[in-house]
């Protein structure tokens, strides 16, 4: 799963929501939040988390990104 929050922590997107059996792909963002309206321009923090199969450990990871327009 991929989720984008905005710097006080408010969730702006789910851009993945815990799809099964995917193991490489390409994440894309149109500057949009879940309600359609256009993100204020600045930094958000992506957090991609990823559940392993054969342990069931989930990774997480926190990447951080910037909006520019």
């Amino acid at each position: 799963s991929a989720y984008l929050y905005s710097q006080d922590g408010r969730k702006v997107r789910t851009l993945s929501d815990e799809t099964p059996g995917i193991s490489n792909g390409t994440l894309r963002w149109d500057g949009t939040a879940d309600d359609g309206s256009k993100a204020p321009a600045g930094p958000y923090v992506l957090l991609v988390s990823c559940k392993m199969d054969r342990t069931g450990d989930v990774i997480q990871d926190k990447v951080i990104i910037v909006l520019a327009k």
